[in-house]
C-alpha cells in the first residue's frame, strides 16, 4: 500500500511515493519560492498559483499510482513568507490531499529520523543531522536509540548562506564550517546531512 508526501520547500516541490522502503513514484519541480522570500519577503500571486498547480498535479499522479495515504507538507516558505497563510490556502484550494505548514521542530525531528534510518548510524553514540534547505537549516542531535533530544532551526539555508555569508565559489570547508558551526552548541561524534543541498555542498567544498 503506497504512502507518499509532497514536500513544498524553498527551492523545489517534491513528491515521493513509496511502498515500504521501495520508491513507487518520485517527481520534482524547481520553483524557487525561497528566492522570492529572500528578495521580496513574500510570495507573488503568480508564484502562489504556479505552486498550487504543481502540487495538485503531483497529488493527482500519486493517487493514480495507488496511494492510500498522502500528505502535503510546506516547510520554510510557509513559515518565513509574510503571506505564508496565502500559500497554505492556495495549495489547499486545489489539492485533494491534506495540507499543513510543518513547524521547524517537527521538520528537524523528521529529518533526524529519516537520516538515521537511511544511514545506519551508530546506535548509542551522539549523532547530529543537519537538514539544509534553501531558506533554513534544521540541526538535530540525539541517538538512534533515544531519538532527537536537541533540535534547533536556523533561518539560514543554502541560498541565504551563499548570498549573505559565503563570497567564494566554492567557499571551501573552512568558510562553510565557520558559517554553520557557530550555531552548534553541542559537539557530536558523528554527523549526517539530510538534503540535496547538503550533498551539493559536500561536493563543492571538497
Amino acid at each position: 500500500m503506497p504512502v507518499g508526501v509532497v514536500d513544498v520547500g524553498s527551492n523545489t516541490v517534491r513528491l515521493l511515493l513509496a511502498r515500504g522502503a521501495t520508491p513507487v513514484l518520485s517527481l520534482r519541480e524547481t520553483l524557487g519560492l525561497g528566492e522570492c522570500v529572500e528578495r521580496l519577503g513574500r510570495i507573488p500571486e503568480a508564484k502562489l498559483h504556479e505552486t498550487a498547480a504543481v502540487v495538485a498535479s503531483f497529488v493527482d499522479a500519486a493517487w493514480d499510482k495507488g496511494a492510500v495515504r498522502l500528505e502535503v507538507l510546506i516547510t520554510s516558505p510557509g513559515r518565513q513568507a509574510a503571506n505564508g497563510d496565502e500559500l497554505l490556502e492556495a495549495i489547499r484550494s486545489t489539492s485533494s490531499a491534506p495540507v499543513r505548514i510543518l513547524s521547524a521542530e517537527e521538520e528537524g525531528r523528521l529529518a533526524f529520523a529519516g537520516a538515521i534510518a537511511a544511514s545506519g548510524g551508530p546506535g548509542g553514540r551522539q549523532v547530529a543531522v543537519v537538514d539544509v534547505g534553501g531558506g533554513s537549516a534544521q540541526v538535530a542531535v540525539g541517538s538512534r536509540r533515544a531519538g532527537a533530544d536537541w533540535i534547533r532551526s536556523i533561518d539560514l539555508g543554502s541560498r541565504r548562506l551563499t548570498s549573505r555569508l559565503l563570497a567564494g565559489d566554492p567557499p571551501g570547508p573552512d568558510a562553510t564550517a565557520a558559517a554553520i558551526g557557530r550555531y552548534l552548541a553541542r559537539h557530536p561524534e558523528y554527523a549526517a546531512g539530510g538534503s540535496g543541498a547538503a550533498r551539493r555542498a559536500a561536493r563543492r567544498c571538497s
